[in-house]
């Protein structure tokens, strides 16, 4: 991947306390990697948020706690990778949405619903990537919508686009931008319902077909 240039990889680490995450935030030729970490705690979290090289990838991490997620917020690098969580409640979303850096993925979600959707649109950065949602439903991608405007979300996960969930992310903010390019085919309810998007940039590169 792109961000691995210079990164220091110490995926062997199953556990780490905060006087040892306190020197590794001290890294300065790239990212940090510590993938083998599949718990952690608030405090070692803190220690790590210091950390500001580039790129902080948690991707063992299947849950987050409030705290925990509170704390990694406070990161002052590039972007932080929890690709690795599988169920996020609004809670810990709301709290990782204080992240104010440049890009947040969280690609291990295949589903969302629309308390932690409406909490992860507060996001404070630019990128919001949560490739790994393989349905949406209407509600949901309305809470979404609320995004804010200059923002990007990249949903590319998405195989399918019905017209009423296709109508609420058409709602998106002037300035924002979405991609959809996991979408193939696309039908001419749900095409007329994203012609009404209101933001800057609609990706759709994975079109594979399109009828008149």
């Amino acid at each position: 991947e792109w961000f691995l240039t210079g990164c220091l990889p110490l995926n062997g680490l199953k556990t780490l306390d905060p006087d040892v995450a306190r020197v590794l935030a001290t890294y300065r030729k790239g990212s940090l990697i510590l993938n083998g970490l599949t718990t952690l705690d608030a405090a070692t979290a803190k220690a790590l948020a210091e950390f500001e090289s580039d790129y902080l990838i948690l991707d063992g991490l299947t849950a987050l706690n409030g705290d925990t997620a509170n704390a990694l917020a406070g990161f002052k690098g590039k972007g932080l990778l929890l690709n690795g969580l599988t169920i996020l409640d609004a809670d810990a979303a709301k709290a990782l949405a204080g992240f104010q850096r440049y890009q947040l993925f969280i690609e291990g979600l295949t589903a969302l619903d629309a308390d932690t959707a409406k909490a992860l649109a507060e996001f404070k950065g630019r990128f919001l990537h949560l490739n790994g949602l393989t349905t949406l439903d209407a509600p949901t991608a309305r809470a979404l919508a609320e995004f804010k405007e200059g923002a990007v979300l990249t949903l590319d996960g998405l195989t399918t686009l019905d017209a009423p969930t296709a109508r609420a992310l058409a709602e998106f903010k002037e300035g924002a931008v979405l991609t959809l390019d996991g979408l193939t085919t696309l039908n001419a309810d749900a095409a007329k319902a994203l012609a009404e998007y209101k933001g800057q940039y609609l990706f759709l590169d994975g079109l594979t077909t399109l009828d008149a």
